[in-house]
């Protein structure tokens, strides 16, 4: 324990006793008691209470004698005066002479003594609220939550509460933090901050799970406002009694209440004007909060206040939102907090809707500091330091005894994980070499120099879109982004990870070295990078630096540590690093100031000895680092990880001023740097011993070929001319609005590093930010009208949230691959097999509810699309398809590769056009009109396949040929804006179902009135229809037999089950005929498309068919889609409504519903449940029963294995024919996740936990995300479908799949090749 607040008694005020809390654990409090002649003693709290009558909530006195006028509440006040008196009591027990010397100011470090540090809250608190299915039901849920809050904790001094709505799980937490541009000039929401985990190629060790299990299924998170802000002043460090009350704002019983924020890289060293707004370091609990879970989505409303917060400066009394002397924003009453919180939730607006519209900046200049020439300068002095220092490398791995052949074998088949096995056994591996000795310790050994780069720029760039785009380009790292009220942002993508923990499970990693990645798919270029990387003596001596550090300041604060992986290569989108992971358990009183000092700077990003290093950087850098390199990330009651923030930008406000640098180096916008100014060398590395191929880091990226080859077919007439109008099409776009993005690379400076080869190190590094930001080709520079039609059809299509292009080889198509090629936001997967192609398109869009472009050449090409058609309209799932033909006037002419392709796919889609070939009589504009009709009717109700058929002459490639530019006429403000063409615009609509409504009456008085009600949930496709339903079932109280596709089965709890009244044996009862007699219900709702199971289907058949002695049972089918689900010929009543309006409707009279219910049906409905569950228990225990004596593996036992012990937030794709069956059948809930690191147990009084340890998982009642294709239930496509619905979930999936339909889909195995 120690103390977090320190108080002087004034005798000549007071007459009473001060009682200031210490630091404590889960067990016991220990108060501070100062008497008159202020000598401290301990008092157990435990004592205290049990003596006053167990107010817990009164442990904190700060009062005058007899005076509890400010406490509301004659039981509040009975219990502070009981508690006073108990405390003298206790005193004179005591030894008075008893000093707690330990803890007086004299023994706090400087730096701590000027921050007050607050005193714990008394009251954290969290509440999970009924999920909502759309955002606006969300709010007023939160609404009326905090309204109720005030009566309930008003007479708490201090508290944090947070309040979380569950929402469907489509929507992201980007999505919503983008929304929020609309309420930007409300300060309430604003500072924002977002923190996205990495997806991380490093195979999974033990002691990094353990690290990670409090945060196990959470996703990204973004915050809106400050409930709390704490922010330092210049020079403040983030001393430990900071991160203290940070802490005290927390508990380990809410895993999810966070504080979110970083640090400078230097925290004493002053900030340059541009960092300012910043401060030292910047943390904040948000006010509100929108969190990715693994079955859902969580919005989130923090409060909270403490009446001990600092006075402001600048008035004499405490204010809600204002900065106290120590630049904490603070809310001193609950009242002030609350009417904070509503005023942010009266602001707040949608997310927003997806969109990927290419950046309309124009890119004036780029100033490097220091240029290259000063880089040299800077450099030359360091390499005579390091120069001194001798580095032994005779005891480096032999890794070049390997021959590159049997290495390159062993990574095509086992992946890097192999590759790292068979170099480590090699004369002992890295273990025998993990240590680089030095002759003298004490000597400079590595400095890591970092170049800013300040991008001048005219136009709008919204930071989230940069942020987004960085996102969808390399999934593989961190995503930080920290906006403040004055407009400066600090964003970055970031792979590197400082540490993370659970309780005392910690982990931390080691990150050194750059390599580019092959192309994709071209693994064995791929694999040349890596051995490289590994055998490289310079880079091996630089890691192993690095992972000698993290092992030593691990073992300042942990018991023990672990080295768990000794060296491997971390595999980002463009970039290969040097890799080790390292774990172990913290000593019993570390935490995480603790660790943030001893673990920064890294090595990585300072250098070593990191004294000598820290200097240098400060003494020579011509620049202000800021927040570039420091810690970034969040900490909660019982866990924490923070990531260096490298990779990263500083985007300032539109004209504010930057710090004078050196002379820039200018670069063109389109064609690099200027003539006069320092020319780089071409990027090369050496492959360390001459063996193998010249390796050369390519400056393209994945899909720049085709941009290659534009260029070099291009004549210079025409490049100039594209040039020019370019240039006068930014300059028309520009609009005056000037501004600034300062982008930030580092690079590791030791022995045998040369100024050339760090200055290509810091392009690569930095080039993730200068291809997005590189702008576009103006369409007035097309070369031809092809190249014009097809890039403004991919633009529109990307302004409308369709960026994901699955694109097969082909000339015809050449345009239209060309223009996905060089749009920078576009995400491209590329297979040589059209049928494969289309079923990965058909599974992202299952997963994203978003269609994707499928985009191939003429002739038999299409024809190969039509399995994946007839299952998305059969599953009325969105797919979009880009069809090249040639033009008709060669159709029925013997043309070469000529079929008839319109109409192709028949009545399988649900709009299709053939489009004319691009010539001199149609504007563009109306092929952006057409995208846009095909989007919506894509998109609609019910969604499925559009096809365009795009007629193409030639010139195919992009050839010049002169047209006229009156093509662009109206497009003047679509080229200068991000909207599409033809905004769509979605007006609240009426509810469709009003309760006064004569159909509604209906719909009620048949529900209300059932005796023995039976809800059937098939086959969902949606986030919202599986939210939807879940309501109705509450609604309802009715068992559910939910459909193995349904969302509410797999992946459950067993609580969860049982709350929800799922079935998951239904088929099994159904096997005795005999019983069904007494199973037949009176009414059947049934909600969404098939059903697995044909016995049910046969059951209910049955049930609705009339019969002399039993009444036939009245079946009620709800959907959105006009579709004929009816197979059987029996569903008497068809109620067309969008699943949410149906929850909606029902849950405003579910009260109503029951009590008619209850009047009608008496005990009948009760009985009919508990015979239905009691049956559904005695099949599940007869089914692990049978299991747990066959003793072998079968079918049955891998579909109940697979539903037991799927981990929360994979998905599930199941294939057809007996895979489907099986899981249906045998399916059951999931087995509890033991989570041993993540305590349970909370240091405040009163909390009430949240259901579920870890942030990410917790009981919403929603599955695990599942598919299948049961729309024609095929076999084909089954491994590329589920390919893509991993992609489209960027989560892991198991599959389950027969043998017959993996091979016949062998080829989706294509998909899967990504070099990793």
């Amino acid at each position: 324990m120690f103390c977090i607040c320190s108080y002087q008694a004034d005798h000549s005020k007071y007459t009473g006793l001060y009682i200031t809390a210490l630091r404590m654990n889960s067990l016991l409090r220990v108060l501070v008691v100062c008497l008159p002649g202020n000598k401290p003693m301990r008092v157990c709290l435990q004592d205290l209470i049990n003596i006053s009558g167990g107010y817990s909530e009164a442990v904190l006195v700060n009062s005058k004698a007899g005076d509890f006028a400010g406490l509301s509440g004659p039981t509040t006040q009975r219990a502070l005066r009981d508690l006073q008196q108990t405390c003298f009591a206790a005193a004179k027990q005591a030894d008075k002479e008893e000093l707690l010397s330990s803890y007086t100011a004299d023994s706090i470090p400087a730096t701590d003594q000027e921050h007050t540090q607050l005193p714990q809250v008394l009251i954290c608190n969290a509440q999970t609220l009924t999920a909502e299915t759309s955002f606006g039901a969300a709010i007023d849920s939160l609404k009326a939550a905090i309204e109720a809050l005030l009566a309930k904790y008003a007479h708490y001094g201090s508290g944090v509460l947070r309040l979380e709505v569950p929402l469907p799980g489509g929507t992201t937490a980007l999505q919503w933090l983008q929304g929020q541009k609309a309420a930007d000039a409300e300060r309430c929401l604003q500072p924002q901050v977002y923190f996205s985990p990495r997806q991380s190629s490093a195979p999974a060790t033990p002691g990094a799970q353990a690290a990670q299990a409090a945060s196990a299924g959470a996703g990204a998170v973004a915050g809106a406002g400050a409930a709390w802000l704490w922010q330092g002043k210049a020079g403040q460090a983030l001393t430990p009694s900071i991160v203290q009350e940070m802490s005290g704002f927390l508990s380990s019983a809410h895993p999810r209440l966070r504080v979110l924020g970083g640090t400078r890289f230097n925290t004493a060293q002053e900030s340059q004007p541009e960092w300012a707004d910043f401060g030292s370091y910047c943390f904040m609990l948000p006010r509100l909060e929108m969190l990715q879970a693994a079955t859902c989505s969580l919005l989130s409303c923090n409060i909270a206040w403490h009446n001990q917060a600092p006075i402001p400066r600048d008035s004499g009394s405490r204010h809600a939102g204002t900065s106290c002397p120590s630049s904490v924003t603070t809310y001193s009453s609950l009242a002030d907090a609350v009417r904070s919180a509503m005023a942010a939730l009266e602001a707040v607006q949608p997310p927003a809707a997806p969109a990927a519209p290419a950046f309309q900046v124009a890119r004036q200049s780029v100033q490097h500091v220091p240029d290259q020439e000063g880089w040299g300068r800077l450099m030359q002095p360091l390499h005579d330091a390091l120069a001194t220092s001798s580095i032994r490398t005779d005891r480096l791995p032999q890794l070049h005894q390997v021959q590159p052949d049997i290495a390159r074998a062993e990574y095509e088949v086992h992946g890097q994980e192999g590759l790292d096995q068979l170099l480590a056994a090699l004369d002992g591996g890295f273990e025998g070499a993990g240590t680089t000795l030095l002759e003298e310790p004490s000597a400079l050994t590595k400095v890591v120099l970092a170049r800013r780069s300040d991008v001048k720029f005219t136009g709008q760039l919204d930071p989230l879109a940069l942020l987004h785009a960085l996102q969808e380009r390399d999934p593989r790292s961190y995503q930080i982004f920290l906006q403040l009220p004055g407009g400066a942002v600090f964003l970055g993508s970031t792979p590197e990870q400082l540490y993370m923990r659970s309780g005392q499970a910690v982990a931390s990693e080691a990150v050194a070295a750059t390599r580019p990645r092959g192309p994709a798919g071209d693994i064995e270029r791929d694999f040349w990078y890596a051995l490289d990387l590994l055998r490289n003596p310079k880079d091996h001596v630089e890691f192993t630096l690095v992972r000698d550090f993290v092992r030593d300041a691990l073992l300042q604060v942990c018991s023990q540590v672990q080295v768990d992986t000794e060296k491997s290569v971390l595999k980002q989108a463009a970039v290969q690093h040097l890799y080790g992971r390292l774990s172990g358990t913290l000593k019993p009183h570390a935490n995480d100031a603790q660790l943030l000092a001893a673990l920064h700077p890294t090595p990585a990003v300072c250098g070593r000895p990191r004294t000598a290093a820290k200097d240098i950087l400060a003494s020579q850098e011509p620049f202000d680092r800021g927040f570039y390199s420091g810690p970034f990330g969040w900490l909660s009651g019982s866990a924490a990880e923070f990531v260096v923030a490298i990779r990263s930008a500083l985007i300032h406000p539109q004209d504010a001023p930057v710090a004078d640098q050196p002379q820039p180096a200018l670069i063109h916008p389109r064609h690099g740097p200027v003539s006069g100014s320092p020319q780089p060398a071409n990027p090369k590395a050496s492959n360390g011993d001459g063996n193998g191929p010249e390796l050369h880091s390519t400056e393209t990226s994945d899909f720049d070929w085709p941009a290659q080859q534009a260029q070099q077919a291009q004549q210079a007439q025409q490049a100039q001319q594209a040039q020019q109008a370019q240039q006068a099409d930014l300059q028309s776009m520009s609009r005056g609005a000037v501004g600034t993005i300062s982008l930030f690379a580092g690079v590791g400076i030791v022995k045998g590093s040369t100024a050339e080869a760090e200055w290509q190190e810091l392009e690569l590094k930095a080039r993730q930010f200068q291809l997005l930001l590189q702008p576009s080709t103006a369409l007035s520079a097309c070369p031809n009208v092809n190249l014009l039609c097809a890039r403004a059809m991919v633009e529109e299509m990307c302004r409308l949230g369709v960026n994901t292009f699955a694109i097969a080889p082909g000339s015809r198509s050449s345009a239209l691959t060309l223009a996905v090629a060089m749009h920078p936001r576009a995400r491209v997967t590329t297979c040589i097999d059209e049928r494969s192609l289309a079923f990965w398109a058909l599974g992202h869009a299952r997963a994203t509810s978003l269609p994707a472009a499928v985009i191939t050449s003429s002739g038999t090409a299409v024809a190969n699309l039509l399995p994946a058609v007839v299952e998305a309209s059969q599953s009325s799932i969105p797919l979009l398809l880009l069809t090249a033909d040639r033009p008709s006037e060669m159709r029925d002419s013997g043309a070469n590769q000529t079929i008839n392709q319109v109409n192709i796919f028949g009545s399988y889609t649900r709009w299709a056009v053939d489009v004319p070939p691009p010539d001199h009589t149609v504007p563009v504009r109306g092929l952006l009109t057409t995208v846009g009709a095909a989007v919506r009717f894509a998109n609609g109700t019910p969604a499925g396949p559009v096809h365009l058929n795009c007629q193409f002459r030639e010139p195919l490639a992009p050839m010049v040929a002169e047209w006229p530019k009156s093509l662009l006429k109206g497009l003047h403000q679509w080229q200068r804006s991000c909207s599409p063409f033809t905004q769509p615009i979605t007006p609240g609509q009426p509810h469709p179902m009003r309760s006064d409504s004569p159909g509604f009456k209906q719909l009620l008085s048949m529900l209300g009135s059932a005796q023995r009600g039976l809800l059937v949930i098939a086959e969902l496709t949606t986030a919202e229809d599986i939210v939807a339903a879940l309501a109705v079932s509450k609604a309802l109280g009715w068992p559910v037999v939910a459909d193995a596709l349904s969302g509410l089965r797999l992946g459950l709890p067993e609580a969860s089950s049982k709350q929800h009244a799922i079935l998951h044996h239904f088929d099994q009862i159904l096997l005795d005929k005999a019983a069904w007699p007494a199973l037949k219900p009176d009414v059947v709702l049934q909600l969404g498309s098939h059903l697995v199971s044909k016995r049910v289907l046969q059951f209910l058949e049955w049930s609705a068919l009339e019969d002399e002695e039993l009444a036939p049972m009245a079946w009620v089918h709800a959907d959105a889609s006009s579709k004929r689900l009816d197979e059987k010929y029996l569903v008497r009543q068809r109620v067309q409504i969008p699943l949410p309006h149906l929850a909606s409707a029902l849950s405003q009279v579910a009260l109503v519903v029951q009590e008619l219910a209850c009047k009608r049906s008496g005990e009948q409905a009760k009985q009919y449940k508990q015979l239905l569950h009691a049956l559904n228990d005695v099949a599940h225990h007869e089914i692990d029963e049978w299991m747990r004596h066959e003793r072998q593996l079968s079918e049955p036992f891998v579909a109940r294995t697979v539903s037991q012990q799927l981990p929360s937030g994979h998905g599930l794709f199941i294939g057809n024919s007996m895979p489907i069956r099986d899981m249906d059948m045998y399916a059951t809930w999931q087995r509890q996740q033991s989570n041993s690191h993540a305590s349970t147990s909370s240091p405040h009084t009163a909390a009430t936990p949240v259901t579920g340890n870890s942030q990410g998982v917790l009981d919403s009642g929603v599955g695990v995300p599942v598919g299948s294709n049961r729309g024609a239930s095929g076999i084909d496509g089954i491994l590329s479908t589920a390919a893509g619905f991993a992609a489209g979930l960027k989560k892991s999936v198991t599959l389950t799949v027969g043998d017959v339909s993996f091979l016949h889909d062998i080829n989706g195995l294509n998909l899967l090749r990504t070099g990793v």
